[in-house]
């Protein structure tokens, strides 16, 4: 194209325009070449027309906010912590939210509750722990929690179902079929899932949705699952990483899919277990 700003400009035009629906936060358009490093480290001699940042100031100075924080509290139990008859815990990453020493927490699926007694790391005692922080929870109570429970507030709930509609990219050369058991993670949960429906697929360069009765390699559709147990998990609107999810082949144990929870089914959300 010779480095001519009316292509660049067409191309921004038209990126703007297909991106309109997205949601993106920000869009920085960079005219660049790899190939000869052109606003890539230094402004480049070719694009006197462009005022805006190198492709690397951009990456060093864009804003990257940690609103992982401010969303409510979400610990996926990694594993049950118990090297003696004394002691109990709870260890796994903090996925978003804080929480602090003496704050009232329920397992989120089995709706149990209890008061955060401890928060420790390998080496001292913590008084709060935030989004990313790795630690160990102890409880003041004795309840059932396992691999897999989502430690939530109870101000602040997930949705638990055994049903949920999401957006699946699929990866895999066989393709994804309605009915097919595959297996299903989510945080640190695993269970079996079925897909019941393919809604649609989209096309990636439309955005159109298209009728399909199965996903091939690098499609995108919308599906409604069904899991064998009830799973706790945010809208991946909401929060990414309770909302997001894997898909995985039960013969050869390959990731196959990847997932984005859109919202429970009513008929599955609508029931609830008492604690």
């Amino acid at each position: 194209m010779e480095y001519q700003k009316p292509a660049f400009d067409r191309i921004v035009s038209e990126y703007m325009s297909f991106a309109s629906g997205l949601g993106f936060d920000s869009i920085v358009p960079i005219p660049i070449s790899a190939r000869f490093g052109d606003n890539i480290a230094a402004p480049s001699e070719n694009t006197p027309w462009y005022g805006g940042p190198t492709l690397l100031n951009c990456l060093e100075t864009v804003e990257v906010c940690r609103e992982t924080i401010f969303k409510p509290f979400r610990f996926p139990v990694q594993w049950v912590n118990r090297p003696s008859s004394d002691f109990r815990g709870y260890a796994g990453t903090v996925a978003s939210g804080q929480i602090a020493v003496g704050d009232a927490i329920v397992v989120a699926v089995s709706g149990q509750s209890s008061r955060v007694n401890q928060i420790v790391t390998y080496d001292k005692a913590l008084d709060r722990a935030e989004a990313g922080d790795e630690v160990t929870i102890t409880l003041d109570d004795e309840i059932d929690v396992g691999r897999g429970d989502l430690l939530v507030v109870p101000n602040a709930l997930p949705e638990v179902a055994d049903q949920f509609a999401a957006h699946v990219i699929w990866m895999d050369q066989k393709p994804l079929i309605p009915g097919r058991s595959y297996l299903l993670r989510t945080g640190t949960k695993i269970v079996s899932a079925t897909i019941t429906t393919i809604k649609y697929k989209i096309d990636v360069n439309t955005r159109e949705h298209l009728s399909a009765s199965a996903l091939n390699l690098n499609e995108i559709g919308v599906c409604n699952f069904s899991t064998s147990s009830l799973v706790a998990f945010d809208a991946y609107q909401l929060n990414r990483r309770t909302g997001s999810f894997i898909v995985i082949d039960r013969t050869s144990n390959r990731t196959v899919g990847a997932g984005m929870i859109d919202f429970a089914l009513r008929r599955a959300a609508n029931i609830i277990p008492l604690p």
